[in-house]
Parts: C-alpha cells; structure tokens; sequence
C-alpha cells in the first residue's frame, strides 16, 4: 500500500511587501517533498523553515569583509555608513559581543561564538534615532 500525504506550506506572519508571496515561491521551487517516515511507513510531520530576507536601503549600509559575514573570536571592522548622518554621531550596539569605535564611522566587533546577530546603528546626536539594523552570520574563524 503506498501512501501519499500533502504538503501543505503556511506562511506564519504577514508581513506585506509580498514577501508571503516570495517565500511560496521560493518554496515551491524544491519540487516534490518526501514525506517523513518511520520503518519505511510515511507519517505527519511538521517542519518550521525560518526564512531571513536580506534587504538594503541607499540611506544606510554597513560594510564588512566579506558581505553579511563576521568571525567568531577575532576582531571584525565594520563601516557603517548613513546618509546625512554624520560618522561621528553613528552609534552602535550588538547582543552577544564588544564594540570598539575607532574613526570615521568605523567601528571594531568581536563575538565569542558563532550565531547571527544584529548590529543596531542609532544616531547619538538625536536622542539615539534608530537609523537601522543589519543582520549577519557568524562564522568560525
């Protein structure tokens, strides 16, 4: 007896900018889904897929070595960029590591551990005004 169960794919939250619709797209390009199953007999199963959406903006940009990436237990130089912000007034802040300011809206961060992070940018001049927050992936280094 062979059976074949559905794949259904939901979309946990709606977020708009038709990102729901990019990642059904998205998924349904994998093609046909094997189902789970246990001594050769097919079963329910439920898997959460986390999607991260890489977006950019012409008013702020944070440049690494290599793009989206940081290393664990070194020390990784950022610039951060803003637009009509001044490099001075650039402040910003990440979980789970240290950050050195050195010049010129440059700044210095090191993480122990490999993870993906945030780094919020905040302008310090104005009541530290969000300007915007980057993610990226911690490598081993």
């Amino acid at each position: 007896m062979r059976w074949i169960l559905p794949v259904i794919v939901v979309a946990r939250f709606y977020c708009t900018f038709g990102m729901e619709d990019e990642v059904m797209r998205v998924m349904e390009m994998f093609g046909k889904w094997k189902p789970a199953t246990r001594n050769g007999i097919p079963l329910k199963a439920y898997r959460k897929q986390p999607i991260t959406f890489l977006t950019s903006s012409a008013d702020f940009e944070i440049v690494t070595r290599e793009p989206f990436t940081l290393f664990a237990n070194t020390d990784n130089e950022i610039t951060v960029k803003a637009r009509k912000i001044k490099p001075e007034a650039i402040a910003i802040s990440v979980q789970g590591g240290k950050v050195t300011r050195l010049a010129d809206g440059k700044f210095e961060v090191k993480f122990n551990k490999v993870s993906r992070v945030n780094i919020e940018a905040v302008n310090s001049k104005k009541d530290n005004q969000l300007i915007g927050v980057a993610s990226f992936e911690v490598l081993p280094e």
